[in-house]
């Protein structure tokens, strides 16, 4: 029988990195070693192991056994970066690094407000922002790329702690002309005495919507299926930051999370009254949350992080 492969003698980011990039040159470049080095590295790994990893013919591609090599060895990168973050809290939970992921239209309105405390706590902390779409930064938290993330309260799940910050209430906006325009009086007076108004009621005015990816979009369209209703699409954009923007212009309104229609964000650029209407039904009132991985450890500067969150949402 063969003998098992020297676990300890393998540096596994090597064929990691030569299997993402599939590619001996570039992954060579990227690891700041010679082609040849990297070349009789894996030459050498399949000897170990008895099997061939990579297919030579044509394009470079893993074998069967190279895939099965490349997710375990993963496994063993994130385990061995795991019990370094570990080692380097215990022995100074000051220093050290934090990876956040959040999406980029989100963290212009978060980050200031609770970042600035988090230094002054930790002057000596390195925090890397990754700003991606959610099911992008969602991905780089299962794989081991980030720390934490900022996103909502979803179905339950076995390997993701939530911790709830916040109620989100989701908003229609508009300005008074267009409110004029395309509301019936006699609906003004039923909409101005609800806390909460149906979607539906706004129905006649154009919007300026977002793209189909966009979690807000994926709800106004599950709702308005629901509901049996359409609403009509005066601009798509994929910015809700654009929409905002657009909808402040009386070009038309606009749905929107309450955060981004504050009056501090908006005061300074309307032309004439805009009124904010917070959407009814559950749908529209998702729960904002933190995300981190259960069996992954948190260090103590992303504990005090999320309450720095709670306490400024």
């Amino acid at each position: 029988m063969k003998e098992m492969m020297r676990v300890s003698s393998i540096n596994w980011k090597y064929f990691v990195v030569a299997a993402e990039e599939l590619n001996f040159t570039r992954a060579a470049k990227k690891l700041y070693i010679s082609q040849q080095s990297l070349s009789n590295y894996i030459a050498k790994l399949e000897s170990e192991v008895g099997i061939e990893l990579f297919n030579r013919k044509n394009a470079l591609t893993l074998t069967a056994a190279g895939e099965s090599l490349y997710y375990n060895a993963k496994q063993i990168l994130a385990i061995e970066e795991l019990a370094q973050r570990e080692i380097q809290d215990i022995r100074d939970f000051r220093t050290g690094s934090l990876r956040i992921g959040i999406s980029a239209r989100r963290g212009e309105k978060i980050l200031p407000k609770v970042l600035p405390e988090l230094k002054k706590k930790y002057p000596d902390l390195q925090i890397e922002l990754v700003e991606k779409k959610l099911k992008d930064i969602r991905k780089d938290l299962i794989e081991g790329r980030i720390d934490l993330m900022f996103g909502y309260v979803e179905e339950k799940s076995d390997d993701i702690v939530y911790e709830t910050y916040a109620q989100e209430e989701i908003l229609v906006l508009m300005t008074k002309s267009i409110w004029d325009r395309y509301i019936p009086l006699t609906e003004q007076m039923k909409i101005v005495g609800m806390d909460q108004v149906p979607l539906e009621k706004f129905r006649n005015c154009p919007f300026i919507l977002l793209g189909e990816g966009n979690w807000i979009q994926q709800k106004i369209k599950t709702y308005c299926t629901q509901k049996n209703i359409s609403l009509k699409t005066e601009i798509c954009t994929t910015s809700i930051n654009t929409a905002v923007a657009l909808a402040i212009s009386g070009i038309g309104a606009a749905v929107c999370p309450e955060i981004y229609a504050r009056k501090e964000y908006i005061s300074g650029i309307c032309r004439e009254p805009v009124y904010r209407f917070t959407l009814a039904d559950s749908i529209f009132r998702p729960k904002r949350a933190i995300l981190y991985m259960k069996k992954r450890f948190l260090p103590k500067t992303a504990r005090d992080f999320i309450e720095i969150v709670r306490k400024n949402a």
